[in-house]
């Protein structure tokens, strides 16, 4: 997608996936949150978002696909009672931290 002056985005209600490569190398992207209702995250999705600082899951996530947040260094904050699901803690590409909220 390359859109590297996006600062902020609103993703609508009803959405069930970030498909791949939607936010790639969207460097001005400081935070998301994604909404209820998204499942995946798939390849590529905030890869090389250079500027993405911090990212929240919503519950319904349930796969994040391999290099889905390739060259990022953010915070990742996900559902307590998500702790423990197959998808959490991982890299992902990136250098992330994990925060349960």
């Amino acid at each position: 997608s390359d859109c590297e002056r996006l600062i902020q985005v609103s993703l609508p209600d009803g959405l069930t996936r970030i498909a791949e490569g939607s936010f790639f190398r969207c460097k001005s992207l400081t935070e998301i949150h994604i909404p209820r209702g998204v499942t995946a995250v798939e390849t590529w999705a905030f890869a090389w978002c250079l500027g993405l600082a911090r990212v929240y899951l919503p519950e319904t996530i349930r796969t994040i696909q391999e290099k889905a947040f390739s060259g990022v260094n953010a915070t990742i904050f996900y559902p307590r009672q998500c702790f423990g699901s197959p998808w959490v803690g991982k890299n992902y590409g990136g250098n992330l931290t994990w925060v349960p909220m």
